[in-house]
């Protein structure tokens, strides 16, 4: 079950986390590289989902700290995936 109570679409996915069944059931090709943009202005909280990203499977992980750095990587590439802080404060 995902953590709000929602029933897994598949009963033998239940081990895997919300990121892993995400990044798992895209509309990629196997083994595809996968683009994923964190937005975190705090360092260790921003350490910790890198790790995380890449361990569930993203190849590239660009970490912005405020909303400048954001248009900026927008503007460079496109992403697979999107982590966002809600309580980012503006520029």
């Amino acid at each position: 079950m995902w953590a709000d109570g929602i029933p897994w679409p598949n009963t033998a996915l239940q081990g895997m986390s919300g990121l892993n069944y995400a990044l798992s059931h895209g509309n990629r090709p196997l083994g595809a590289p996968m683009r994923a943009l964190l937005v975190e202005n705090d360092e260790n909280w921003t350490c910790a989902l890198v790790a995380a990203l890449r361990q569930a499977g993203a190849s590239d992980v660009v970490a912005c700290q405020d909303l400048k750095m954001v248009n900026d990587a927008l503007r460079r590439a496109r992403f697979d995936i999107a982590v966002l802080e809600i309580g980012l404060a503006p520029c």
